[in-house]
């Protein structure tokens, strides 16, 4: 039996009349923090309050279970179905849902916990899509577990992990690689053995199988949809501990910024293109799209390529991005990004997990409907800014038709990100591009890192340097 008070998950044994197995402390929403409250109200100095299925509550009270009267005002912490805790709990493990510890729009997790120890052995985040006019609790996220493994229902589609036994995972991993060498068009059983691969370690190896697997013409729609969830699944989790690097290198003269070459030449370049690096609408959770196998179509669609600079006194940026289309039906510079264009986002302080907050940025630039550069500040200091708050000067947005280029220049005051010009700096730093090639809305981004599709993730920015002169 599972008791939940304050932020304390406790354990009590049926057999030994209520005795306290473990306990330990567990994040609680703001939400969840006034149903404590609530509780508070019913325990006394001799009763633990135990909130069971359906938000029924019983007390241990010397040794004897007591019911508790329902009380109108007091709100149940866990709003499960009768089942839920035998769907929620295996022989060995039980599973937790619970807020994040992180101050902010953090997700709500789900925890492994072990049942002998009250360990916490695994837990993942869970992405629900609430929208306005439906009822969110439809839309939330749930998790079963059963013996040797995990199913999450999230918002966009279902995912399973297995635990399979040490002895028999070798020989079903060899069975799988013989299969797959010999029948090299099951893309179902290639897609299997990447998985497989990257939880074994071979995570690198993995992502280049699914980003091949996604280039292959052979692979049909719905094969295209499982491949690709696949894919950016392992990308989001490897994207956590693996940050790819920006280098910012140092230059005595500030190079050009209206779309010239000058002052930009001996800053290496730093390319961007491939499925490691496309982000399709899908992964946006509060777009309703579904992965599209034609969405990208290669290089000559979407490809950039980076180069950063620095001073004593600015961050010096320039992106290239080739693109077979340019399109922006965009007005209001606040939405320039709904469009093509480009988003900027710092994380200054690697402050890292989901939202923005302390020392995080975010900006965008991009051609209007009518040609026009534009820009907005959209965050500074964690915070949203209110109104239209554009860049002041020095930036630029050119598009080169004929060479189907479009050109991104800007300078942003080191003094106004709070970085200092110091060789060995580092900090996150990421962008995304925005394509819209068909309809009114971007179909998909190009990034060197997950965490600006859709939801703002920081933590899985990737990392800028800045580096001596050469």
């Amino acid at each position: 039996m599972l008791a939940n008070t304050k932020a304390e998950l406790a354990s009590y044994s049926i057999r030994r009349q209520g005795t306290l197995n473990w306990k330990r402390d567990i994040a609680v929403s703001r939400a969840d923090a006034t149903a404590d409250n609530n509780l508070n109200n019913l325990n006394n100095i001799n009763a633990q309050v135990i909130v069971g299925p359906n938000g029924q509550r019983m007390m241990i009270q010397n040794g004897q279970w007591v019911p508790v009267a329902p009380a109108s005002n007091v709100v149940p912490r866990f709003e499960m179905p009768s089942n839920w805790l035998r769907e929620n709990a295996a022989r060995d493990h039980i599973i937790v849902l619970q807020g994040g510890w992180d101050v902010g729009n953090a997700p709500r997790v789900a925890a492994l916990v072990e049942r002998s120890t009250g360990k916490a052995v695994w837990d993942t985040d869970l992405k629900s899509e609430l929208a306005v006019g439906f009822d969110a609790s439809m839309q939330r996220s749930r998790v079963q577990l059963f013996e040797g493994g995990v199913v999450l229902l999230e918002a966009r589609g279902r995912s399973a992990f297995a635990a399979p036994g040490a002895a028999g995972e070798e020989e079903e991993y060899r069975q799988l690689a013989e299969h797959v060498a010999k029948n090299p068009q099951d893309f179902q059983s290639r897609a299997r053995l990447a998985a497989a691969e990257y939880d074994r370690g071979g995570k690198e190896k993995a992502l280049d199988t699914l980003a091949e697997l996604l280039a292959d013409g052979k692979l049909d729609a719905l094969q295209f949809v499982t491949v690709y969830n696949q894919f950016a699944r392992l990308r989001g989790d490897f994207a956590r501990k693996n940050h790819p690097t920006l280098n910012f290198h140092r230059v005595e003269t500030p190079p050009d910024l209206q779309g010239g070459a000058a002052g930009w030449e001996g800053v290496t370049e730093q390319q961007f293109g491939g499925w490691k690096h496309i982000f399709l609408a899908s992964e946006d959770t509060t777009s309703r799209a579904q992965p599209k196998k034609d969405a990208w179509r290669g290089p000559d669609d979407l490809k950039a390529s980076f180069k950063g600079a620095y001073d004593d006194k600015n961050l010096y940026i320039q992106i290239a991005a080739t693109d077979d289309r340019q399109a922006n039906n965009q007005t209001d510079p606040a939405r320039i990004d709904f469009g093509d264009a480009l988003t900027l986002a710092f994380d200054v302080g690697l402050a890292g997990g989901v939202g923005y907050r302390d020392e995080t940025f975010e900006l965008a630039l991009g051609l209007d409907k009518a040609g026009k550069a534009q820009s907005v500040r959209r965050v500074e200091h964690g915070r949203y800014l209110r109104g239209i708050q554009p860049l002041e000067k020095n930036f630029s947005v050119t598009r080169k038709e004929d060479a189907r280029l479009t050109l991104y220049q800007l300078a942003l005051p080191l003094e106004y990100l709070g970085i200092k010009p110091e060789a060995g700096k580092s900090f996150g730093f990421n962008f995304a591009l925005r394509d819209q090639d068909a309809g009114t809305e971007v179909d998909k981004s190009l990034s060197p890192s997950p965490g600006l599709a859709g939801t703002r993730e920081p933590g899985l920015f990737s990392r800028a340097m800045l580096e001596t002169k050469k």
